[in-house]
């Protein structure tokens, strides 16, 4: 691909990150239903903290979120930036390192489908940022 495609995809995979931590300071705002805690965790896990505390920290993620994205968004809206394959490296870092982390706590503590979502924007993050990071320059 070239690298104005990997761009275009940076940019749409970003927006998707800023979206997704908007819809999440939402729910936070409103109150984080309890169905939603149920399809997260696995059957049989223990009764995880009280509505505030999944609020505060819903709402704390979603807005890590629409920043991260934003930063990407932000950096990448300038399309010489694709030319910088070392802004790629320190976003691709990033990713990965959320990935790793944030799947591995997900695991331990039984929230499966957290991990699918992951996997979702990592599919979504990787492969421009891969792309744009072994470019020469």
């Amino acid at each position: 691909m070239t690298g104005r495609t990997w761009h275009r995809w940076l940019l749409f995979a970003a927006a998707v990150v800023v979206g997704m931590g908007g819809a999440l300071v939402v729910l936070a705002l409103v109150g984080v239903p309890a169905v939603l805690m149920d399809v997260l965790y696995l059957p049989g896990e223990p009764d995880v903290a009280s509505a505030d505390t999944l609020s505060f920290a819903i709402g704390v993620t979603g807005s890590v979120m629409v920043g991260w994205g934003a930063s990407m968004l932000f950096v990448y809206v300038d399309p010489g930036m694709v030319q910088r394959p070392r802004v790629a490296r320190a976003f691709f870092v990033g990713v990965v390192a959320w990935f790793v982390l944030d799947s591995l706590m997900s695991l331990a503590l039984g929230a499966i489908i957290n991990i699918v979502g992951n996997v979702l924007f990592a599919g979504l993050l990787v492969p421009p940022l891969a792309a744009l990071s072994s470019r020469e320059g």
